[in-house]
């Protein structure tokens, strides 16, 4: 299976070009689901993209006994929720290719500018008399988002702290937007 989805025409959009492109990691590869996974984070013109690349790193179904891309499915839930109004990275390039027996996966989204993961806020949120009402509004914020995937029948498999975004004007905290990667 090969698709490619390319949001962007000023960026190279062959394979090659974002499988050799070297940044620095923001989650190291791992080993697991048969093959590896990893994220770097890119500097291109002044524009912050994180490309995951993988091989072999697959998941299986009963319509895929043999396994597919982990990268395919991220790349369809992406585009999910944007149809659902769920704020996610946008998409610059996906693609899959069969290279020496191995499957290789890359998928590129540009950075959430502006936002800060729950994780990264929190470990640099000093201003105690603000958090109870910022965790607050995300809170809410978060169960409308998480309400709104449930509602059409779909899931976040890893909802963790580093997963959860959110941009934030502290004049008005209500106008809070938050992402999901």
């Amino acid at each position: 299976m090969t698709h490619t989805l390319t949001s962007e025409p000023h960026t190279d959009s062959s394979f090659g070009y974002w499988w050799d492109i070297e940044g620095t990691w923001v989650e190291e590869p791992n080993r697991r689901r048969g093959g590896f996974s990893g994220v770097q984070r890119c500097l291109i013109d002044d524009t912050t993209y994180y490309v995951k690349k993988q091989t072999n790193h697959t998941c299986r179904s009963l319509r895929h006994p043999l396994g597919y891309a982990t990268i395919s499915r991220e790349t369809y839930c992406l585009k999910v929720c944007h149809k659902l109004g769920i704020s996610t990275p946008e998409i610059v390039f996906s693609q899959i290719r069969h290279q020496q027996g191995a499957i290789q996966a890359v998928l590129v989204s540009r950075e959430l500018d502006g936002f800060a993961s729950v994780q990264q806020w929190h470990s640099r949120e000093t201003d105690t008399s603000i958090r109870d009402t910022v965790l607050n509004t995300l809170s809410r914020k978060l169960g409308e988002i998480l309400s709104k995937l449930h509602n059409h029948r779909w899931q976040h498999g890893c909802l963790y702290d580093k997963h959860i975004f959110f941009r934030l004007d502290k004049a008005c905290i209500d106008e809070m937007q938050v992402a999901l990667i």
